[in-house]
C-alpha cells in the first residue's frame, strides 16, 4: 500500500488496527474474570491499537483510492492470519 500513496498506507493501518482491536477486545472479554491482570494489560494494548486506527483515519485513510475494497481485502487477510495463528 505504501506504493499506492500515503492515504492507502493509512487505509492499510486503519484496516489492520480495526481487526487487531477487535481481537484484543474478544480476548479481554474472555479473560476478564479468570485473568484480570492479563485482561487489563490486553486492554491497554487494545487502546494503543485504537489510537493508531484513529490517527490513520485522521490522516486520510478513508480518502484512499478504492478504500472500501482495499480495506475489505486487508481486513480479511488479517482475520485469516489470526485464525491461522490460533491453530498453530
Amino acid at each position: 500500500t505504501a506504493l499506492m500513496g500515503e492515504k492507502a498506507a493509512h487505509a492499510c493501518t486503519e484496516a489492520v488496527e480495526s481487526v487487531i482491536e477487535q481481537h484484543y477486545a474478544d480476548q479481554v472479554a474472555e479473560l476478564a474474570e479468570r485473568e484480570p491482570e492479563l485482561a487489563a494489560e490486553l486492554s491497554r494494548f487494545r487502546d494503543e491499537e485504537l489510537a493508531h486506527k484513529t490517527l490513520a483515519i485522521d490522516e486520510g485513510a478513508h480518502g484512499a483510492p478504492g478504500y472500501g475494497l482495499l480495506s475489505a481485502v486487508i481486513r480479511a487477510g488479517c482475520r485469516t492470519a489470526i485464525k491461522i495463528s490460533e491453530k498453530v
